[in-house]
């Protein structure tokens, strides 16, 4: 653990008032989102004015913050969880087969996704598994949609969970595989290799699709997607009109932050930023030359 001062370009001067606004947040404990990057040299945090390596477990795929305080992570068939202010193992919780592809948790509840076929809910209390779902084919993105709901894409099809019982409430189909899901408050919207699907929450159907290949995608209002295609766009999600096209954004990943406007980019080459869709200014956080897996904030 070393000291990390998030605003690294000092040479760009007043870059935007985002910025003096954000690195105070960062100084006051805690009160500003944290930035987990999953990579081949294990896992970088972001919070507080510090970088936390956690590179003991070997390359990690996946990360998910659990609070501000606590991180989940894979490690082979096994979930990590980790106390970020005192950098230490909290727990190990076992009983995946196969790779743990996604994390998602709702209150003191995790829910995990492998390619042994099944989705497992932990009780972060207690540290027992509380319910096993296996499925017909290999689980993928797991994402809580509304209050004990869990969306599961499940190869050409979301699944929606009941998270208390596991019950399936209903299954989706779609034409190619799925890759990601992300919620607003009204949407839900789902992505495969070549086109995002939107679906209203209260009318229960699709409201738009976004076609074209996508690597990433996340939500930046409750109306409003971030789509990674050749560049960065953003889109109307109830319309499908393109609102705006960055074109000097060179990144494969994109996560929001939290703050309004602010999300998290990280590209092939391991360069880690923040970028201002308002003020289309961007600012280099880190460079960690490996390759980046993904990228969560809370």
């Amino acid at each position: 653990m070393h000291f990390f001062d998030v605003v690294v370009d000092r040479t760009c001067g007043d870059v935007s008032a985002l910025y003096s606004y954000l690195q105070h947040k960062i100084r006051s404990k805690w009160h500003f989102s944290a930035t987990a990057v999953a990579s081949t040299h294990g896992l970088f945090v972001y919070t507080n004015n510090y970088r936390f390596d956690i590179n003991k477990y070997g390359p990690i795929h996946t990360a998910h913050f659990i609070d501000v305080e606590t991180i989940a992570f894979p490690n082979v068939n096994a979930i990590i969880i980790y106390d970020i202010k005192t950098m230490k193992k909290v727990c190990s919780l076992e009983g995946h087969t196969s790779l743990i592809i996604t994390l998602e948790h709702e209150k003191r509840t995790l829910f995990s996704s492998s390619l042994d076929k099944s989705v497992r809910a932990w009780n972060l209390d207690t540290k027992c598994e509380k319910w096993c779902k296996l499925l017909t084919t290999f689980t993928g993105y797991l994402k809580i949609t509304s209050n004990n709901t869990l969306a599961i894409s499940n190869f050409c099809s979301v699944l929606l969970l009941n998270t208390e019982d596991c019950s399936i409430i209903k299954e989706v189909g779609f034409a190619s595989m799925m890759t990601k899901i992300v919620t607003s408050a009204s949407f839900i919207c789902i992505q495969s290799h070549d086109r995002v699907v939107v679906r209203d929450k209260k009318l229960d159907e699709v409201s738009t699709i976004l076609c074209g290949f996508t690597s990433s995608i996340t939500m930046v209002a409750d109306d409003k997607i971030a789509v990674v295609h050749k560049n960065l766009r953003v889109y109307n999600v109830r319309t499908g009109e393109k609102l705006s096209k960055y074109d000097n954004v060179a990144t494969q990943l994109v996560e929001y932050t939290g703050v309004p406007d602010l999300i998290a980019t990280g590209n092939k080459k391991g360069k880690l930023k923040y970028f201002n869709l308002k003020t289309h200014q961007s600012q280099l956080i880190d460079h960690l030359r490996c390759k980046i897996y993904a990228i969560n904030c809370i």
